[in-house]
């Protein structure tokens, strides 16, 4: 039953972002202050740095964001994507999400989900931090408003194949769906 709930988390967050991408209008909000390691400015976008470099969704490629909360499970899903490739990241929280760090994953016997999530479609490749026992990704949300979120990311994850990929430097600055 738990693994069936995860899965079911990972399946709704891959339609959010196919939905966002799909329904997406000019979501850009431009700043003209400078990017430094502290703080993420600038237009909407999610990037990130595997083995093969640079990957980087913009306003252009559909990025966005949901937090809300259904029962007891506290949730934010944040996604990017665009015709051969996409991100997913998910937060589960047993009380509001707000600016903090989260890492792990665990289900109580209410099946309340306590941790975070990470997946990747490359062409038909899916990468999932849920293919390891004990993930080492972290998701770092620096702010929260009630119009975007941003933060950092990194960890690792493995395919359907079995191949394993390492995330590293990776950030976001998305709107929120209200």
């Amino acid at each position: 039953m738990i693994i069936k709930f995860y899965k079911l988390s990972i399946l709704s967050t891959v339609i959010f972002g196919i939905l966002l991408s799909m329904t997406s209008c000019d979501l850009i909000n431009g700043s003209d202050e400078d990017d430094d390691d502290d703080k993420i400015t600038g237009d909407y976008m999610i990037t990130f740095r595997t083995e093969d470099g640079l990957e980087e969704y913009t306003s252009e490629d559909a990025v966005g964001g949901l937090v809300d909360q259904i029962d007891k499970q506290h949730r934010a899903l944040i996604s990017g994507g665009r015709s051969d490739r996409s991100i997913g990241l998910q937060i589960y929280d047993d009380k509001n999400i707000a600016e903090s760090t989260y890492s792990g994953y665990s289900i109580d016997q209410s099946y309340t989900i306590v941790g975070v999530g990470l997946f990747l479609i490359f062409d038909q490749e899916i990468y999932s931090s849920s293919y390891y026992q004990q993930s080492d990704l972290v998701i770092k949300i620096s702010e929260l408003t009630s119009n975007s979120a941003r933060g950092t990311f990194s960890g690792s994850v493995r395919s359907n194949l079995g191949n394993d990929l390492t995330i590293t430097e990776g950030k976001f600055y998305v709107p929120l769906e209200n």
